[in-house]
């Protein structure tokens, strides 16, 4: 037992590699031979330095960062769906498609007059309804969304001079 506590308390330090020696007794007790699938190993120590500040490279974003890693964060929160009409970020591809067929293209609003066009928010949900309202119900029911979360609201940001309101997709 004395044994095992050493063994322990050496090696809950940190994460161990999956061919260690470690896991040796344990292996053969369950008869794992092989290792097969996705083994997550994070061998990209650069992420984790720190580096001196840099600068998100997209325009207008003043961003800065000491790190990789929270440059990818930001830039996958921020960036990566990003509407190419309004410049509106979206967290998702199909929230993008959503946004950018309901709020840029004719056709899904001369559609959308004779037959439900409002896809569900969630992108394996098959509903479709005739407009905002009901796909807002729908998710609220069936999905169990908050009745106070902003779906696709008009939300007027702070005003510069004479900027107008831009349309804003709460997440």
């Amino acid at each position: 037992m004395a044994d095992l506590l050493d063994k322990l308390t050496n090696y809950a330090a940190e994460v161990q590699h999956i061919n260690d020696t470690f896991f040796d007794e344990g292996n053969r007790i369950c008869r794992v031979y092989s290792r097969r699938g996705i083994v997550d190993e994070d061998e990209e120590d650069f992420c984790h330095q720190q580096y001196e500040t840099f600068k998100c490279e997209i325009a207008n974003c003043c961003q800065e960062f000491d790190t990789v890693l929270k440059y990818e964060l930001h830039y996958n929160s921020c960036h990566r769906y990003s509407c190419s009409y309004c410049k509106k970020h979206l967290p998702s591809p199909h929230l993008l498609d959503l946004h950018v067929s309901e709020t840029h293209d004719s056709f899904f609003k001369a559609a959308a007059e004779r037959k439900p066009m409002y896809k569900c928010f969630v992108e394996s949900c098959d509903a479709v309804s005739s407009n905002a309202q009901d796909r807002r119900s729908h998710c609220i029911e069936v999905h169990r969304f908050p009745h106070d979360f902003r779906y696709d609201t008009r939300r007027p940001l702070k005003k510069k001079g004479k900027m107008a309101e831009k349309n804003q997709m709460e997440i």
